[in-house]
C-alpha cells in the first residue's frame, strides 16, 4: 500500500465514525466509542496498525487529570506509532493533548489544521487541532506511516 493510500484509508474510515456518541469503554460506531477506542478501530480497520496491536485497555480521560501514567502515549508507541514534529504532521497522522499531568485525549488528523476526534458530549466531530480547549493543551504528534527506509 502506497503512503497516499494508508492515509486515505486512515481518514475515510475515521469519517464514517462521526455522529457517533462517546461512550466510556464504547467500541460500536454509531453507538459509542471514546478518544482511545476510536483511533484503534479505526487503525484496524483502515489496516494501519500490527496485526497483534494491542486493544487499549480501560481508559477514561479524567485518568490523565492526577496521573502522571502515559497510557494514551503507551497506547500509540505499542501500535508502532513514531513521534514526529509539527510540520511534519499529514492526513492520518495523531496528536496526543496532555490534557492534564498526562497526554489524555487523542485526535486523527484529516489535514492541518482539521481533526476528527470523540469527545465529552458531542462524541465523533470534526475540529480544528487548536479549538477551543485543545489550544492550551501540550501536544505530541504520531504518525503510524512507516517507509521501508525507517
Amino acid at each position: 500500500m502506497s503512503e497516499q493510500e494508508f492515509r486515505e484509508a486512515l481518514c475515510e474510515e475515521a469519517i464514517t465514525w462521526l455522529g457517533t456518541p462517546y461512550r466510556s469503554s464504547g467500541r460500536l460506531k454509531g453507538v459509542g466509542v471514546n478518544c482511545a477506542m476510536f483511533l484503534y478501530l479505526v487503525g484496524k480497520v483502515a489496516n494501519a496498525l500490527p496485526a497483534n496491536a494491542p486493544e487499549p485497555g480501560w481508559y477514561t480521560p479524567q485518568f490523565a487529570q492526577n496521573n502522571k501514567e502515559e497510557r494514551l502515549i503507551n497506547y500509540l508507541e505499542a501500535y508502532g506509532a513514531r513521534e514526529i514534529d509539527r510540520d511534519s504532521m499529514l492526513p492520518g497522522d495523531v496528536i496526543a493533548y496532555k490534557t492534564g499531568k498526562s497526554h489524555g485525549h487523542v485526535a486523527l488528523c484529516l489535514g492541518m489544521p482539521q481533526i476528527i476526534h470523540c469527545t465529552v458530549p458531542f462524541g465523533c466531530e470534526l475540529g480544528m487541532w487548536e479549538d477551543g480547549k485543545l489550544k492550551q493543551f501540550g501536544k505530541k504528534f504520531f504518525t503510524f506511516w512507516r517507509s521501508d527506509e525507517t
